[in-house]
């Protein structure tokens, strides 16, 4: 793994999350998730990471529909910003946490503190964080470990 292992992996139920947009919950059951905190307003550093994680998504080829992206907010974004997100790739699932148990689960998977912005996550289809990139990670290590994960699930 390029990602540091979540342990133990800690769940993280979708429940919690109002969602933003036309996907919901529903289209994020038994999947691979890559999930993203955004914490504050989301700017241009914020669009940047969401392109890479665009890219990592695409990268997956023919099983793209295995796996799905979660960004969510900590601040409720503007309508400026969900469009933003959705020009950058209609794919992403929007969710604002305003659940204090969605909180407590990526602090504790983040070994404590609450994730800073550019922090990714990898959820398995069991609905459980196991791996942790900090911010500031190679794209490609998210990439090798996904694909790899992708292929070992044999989903």
């Amino acid at each position: 793994n390029q990602g540091d292992l979540v342990q133990p992996p800690v769940a993280l139920p979708l429940d919690g999350f109002r969602y933003l947009g036309e996907r919901t919950a529903d289209a994020l059951e038994g999947r691979w998730l890559l999930v993203e905190p955004v914490n504050g307003a989301c700017d241009a550093r914020c669009e940047t990471i969401a392109t890479d994680l665009r890219q990592v998504h695409i990268a997956t080829g023919r099983r793209q529909d295995e796996a799905a992206i979660l960004l969510v907010f900590r601040q409720e974004p503007t309508a400026g910003e969900i469009a933003a997100l959705e020009a950058i790739y209609p794919r992403f699932v929007l969710a604002f946490d305003d659940s204090e148990a969605s909180g407590a689960a990526l602090a504790a998977a983040n070994g404590g503190p609450l994730p800073a912005s550019g922090t990714t996550f990898i959820r398995d289809p069991e609905g459980f964080l196991m791996l942790h990139y900090a911010p500031g990670y190679d794209r490609g290590d998210l990439n090798t470990d996904l694909t790899k994960l992708l292929k070992w699930s044999g989903r």
